[in-house]
């Protein structure tokens, strides 16, 4: 896993870690583009992006990410505020974890899983 220093709260999982996910968490598919985190709101999710893109937006940037990509979950174990909004594009594949979900991710069994959450965390 990546952390970003541009990217505050975003984390980059590798390909292997976002395969296993998939077996273990839902996969959500959206059929439109989607706004999925809005900046000042609190957070209910965390998001690993599975398929297609994520528009990051913060003040006048716009990033672009891609799968792999994990964004809310720093926030929604501390209870703090979005500082950006995200738009899933259009047949965008995301894993939600809620806070439940989380928890099971941080206490997973498997090791790669469970480390790259306590990562997130921080």
């Amino acid at each position: 896993m990546k952390k970003s220093s541009e990217l505050p709260g975003i984390h980059f999982l590798d390909t292997t870690l976002v395969e296993d996910l998939v077996k273990c968490f839902p996969v959500r598919t959206y059929l439109s583009e989607s706004d999925i985190i809005y900046k000042g709101h609190i957070p209910h999710a965390a998001y690993v992006l599975t398929e297609g893109t994520v528009q990051m937006t913060k003040k006048k940037a716009v990033v672009t990410l891609l799968p792999g990509a994990m964004l809310g979950a720093r926030e929604l174990f501390r209870n703090h505020i979005f500082r950006f909004n995200a738009k899933v594009s259009s047949g965008g594949k995301v894993i939600i974890l809620d806070r439940s979900s989380l928890n099971e991710a941080v206490s997973h069994k498997h090791e790669a899983i469970r480390n790259s959450f306590l990562v997130a965390i921080k």
